[in-house]
């Protein structure tokens, strides 16, 4: 099966159904967690040399290469790479999440910030 046709399945899966909110209320979604590294790397090494910055960068590539090739590599053929991508696109999780930004500015600018909150990992008060 070729990778567009694992996208287009992922993507029409995600659509459908979206994240299970009972599995993602116990564990970190992998969309947080790469959040999580994006941001640490940002913390630790943002005021570090350009080396030190590129070798994060690549550490982080390295990373998710890896995880991909894992994903692919799994023998039960594409559908548990379908499923995964799902998972790891989250596009309906987003969209939910930017519909309810775009309510609660209806309400307020508090409210929006407080639903912006549920989008990034940043101080959203200002």
């Amino acid at each position: 099966m070729s990778h567009a046709t694992v996208l287009i399945l992922a993507l029409l899966l995600d659509a459908a159904f979206g994240d299970p909110p009972g599995l993602w209320s116990r564990l970190p979604h992998p969309a947080a967690l790469m959040g999580r590294a994006v941001g640490w790397a940002d913390r630790a090494f943002n005021n570090a040399t350009r080396l030190r910055g590129a070798l994060v960068l690549a550490g982080l590539v390295i990373v998710a290469f890896g995880a991909a090739l894992a994903i692919t590599a799994i023998p039960a053929g594409p559908v548990p790479e379908i499923i995964l991508a799902a998972i790891l696109l989250a596009q309906r999780s987003l969209s939910d999440h930017v519909l309810a930004v775009a309510d609660a500015l209806r309400q307020s600018p508090a409210d929006a910030r407080k639903s912006v909150s549920r989008i990034v990992g940043r101080d959203t008060g200002d």
